[in-house]
């Protein structure tokens, strides 16, 4: 016969057992009992609850894990975003019950927000290379900012700007070049496909085009919004003084675009002595114009740079414009001592000195409509900005074109060609 010692050790030992059990589900659980199949019936005895009836009213609480998923329904929501849970799939949502929502708002600190990349650049500079390109191709970029920059290094990325705001100062007393750098610099072959959305504002520091695109690195730019790019003695669209100069490849397929030079560069293209690079426009309406300053080797003129193409005594390789609305100004001052540069073409002061002759580069007009602009007509408007009527030097050759179709409208076409005179030696180089 079983000693009533024993079976009463055992009935406490079972108690503490239970009760053990329970507080750890306390403990993992906060301050929530967690029913399960096989201790709801203890569940319910030790807290008194079997003779009474539980109404429909009172939740059934449950302690599950979950994941988290944006509501499709309700993306980008002025700067919010939410989440609902995933629900295991051995779990039901009762009848009259709705899943919880997170709401996330981002308060600087970070510059992704949520998962929609996109990024503020208040938050920090935008570095794409083949360790970030992942998280930030096909991203948009948003934001005002005066020290913070975008690099593309190495990599092709698409990206978007959207109301994007970026003006590096120009201190002129400043004892460091930290200022020196453009607002998007390309760099070691990069190739940027750039996206238009909203009203875009980008100026280049000190020495530095807006969109600073070098020798071996491409620029494509299209979309609906708005971009307005001015150098800080640089192009808007182009080379930077402090890269001497040196162009890739720029193609405009789109968009309302405005680029001013500055210094002696163009407003699209190169700087001073500059001699390679590609433009190429499709489309969008375009205003371009040079900018001006004092040449080294002549401080008593003021030199302009070409709206679309070289700073003075420089070009580009090629300008094709085959559609969209166009409209180029060669810079200049108003003062006397004064050389202009072109429309489209060269800077003030003529064609770059190559080697036997001079360099003008390719400029062919296939479509759009385009409006070419030199000040008072002192020089051309399309081709090189010299005088009209003026001589290249003897035993000297010219190296370039300028081709118009009949498809494009181009206005102030009395004053485009350099090469009226000298016809026989425009296709020297062909």
């Amino acid at each position: 016969m079983p000693d009533s010692n024993d079976e009463e050790e055992a009935d406490k030992q079972e108690v503490q057992e239970k009760d053990l059990q329970k507080d750890q589900q306390k403990d993992q659980q906060g301050t929530f009992l967690i029913a399960t199949d096989s201790n709801a019936g203890d569940f319910l005895e030790d807290y008194e609850f079997e003779d009474e009836e539980i109404s429909e009213d009172i939740p059934v609480l449950t302690d599950i894990s979950v994941t988290w998923e944006p509501d499709e329904n309700r993306e980008d929501e002025s700067g919010f975003y939410y989440y609902l849970p995933v629900l295991p799939r051995e779990y039901i949502l009762a009848a009259g019950v709705e899943l919880p929502e997170i709401e996330v708002s981002m308060d600087g600190g970070i510059a992704l927000l949520a998962s929609t990349g996109t990024y503020d650049i208040a938050n920090g500079g935008i570095v794409i290379n083949s360790n970030t390109l992942e998280q930030y191709n096909d991203a948009t970029i948003t934001g005002s900012s005066t020290t913070h920059v975008i690099l593309v290094n190495g990599v092709e990325a698409t990206i978007t700007i959207s109301d994007l705001d970026i003006q590096i100062p120009i201190d002129n007393n400043a004892t460091t070049a930290s200022n020196w750098i453009p607002a998007i610099r390309l760099a070691n072959g990069a190739k940027l496909n750039l996206i238009l959305k909203g009203k875009n504002t980008l100026k280049g520091g000190d020495m530095c085009a807006a969109i600073d695109v070098p020798e071996g690195c491409t620029l494509t730019i299209r979309g609906e919004g708005s971009l307005k790019a001015t150098g800080g003695v640089g192009a808007g669209i182009g080379a930077s003084s402090m890269r001497k100069g040196s162009l890739g490849r720029i193609e405009i397929n789109g968009g309302d675009i405005e680029a001013y030079g500055s210094g002696m560069a163009a407003g699209i293209g190169g700087g001073l002595e500059s001699g390679i690079g590609t433009i190429v426009i499709n489309g969008g309406t375009v205003y371009a114009k040079g900018g001006h300053g004092n040449y080294p080797k002549d401080i008593n003129h003021v030199y302009g740079g070409a709206g679309i193409g070289g700073g003075p005594f420089g070009c580009v390789d090629k300008i094709e414009i085959n559609g969209g609305n166009v409209t180029a100004y060669g810079g200049y001052v108003t003062n006397a001592g004064r050389r202009p540069g072109s429309a489209i073409g060269t800077g003030g002061g003529g064609a770059k000195t190559v080697e036997d002759g001079y360099k003008y580069g390719e400029i062919v007009i296939k479509g759009g409509t385009v409006s070419a602009i030199a000040y008072n007509n002192e020089v051309y408007a399309i081709g090189i900005a010299v005088k009209p009527g003026q001589a290249l030097p003897e035993g000297s050759t010219l190296e370039g074109s300028i081709s118009i179709s009949n498809e494009a409208t181009v206005s102030h076409v009395n004053i485009i060609f350099f090469m009226i005179l000298l016809v026989f030696k425009i296709y020297i180089s062909k």
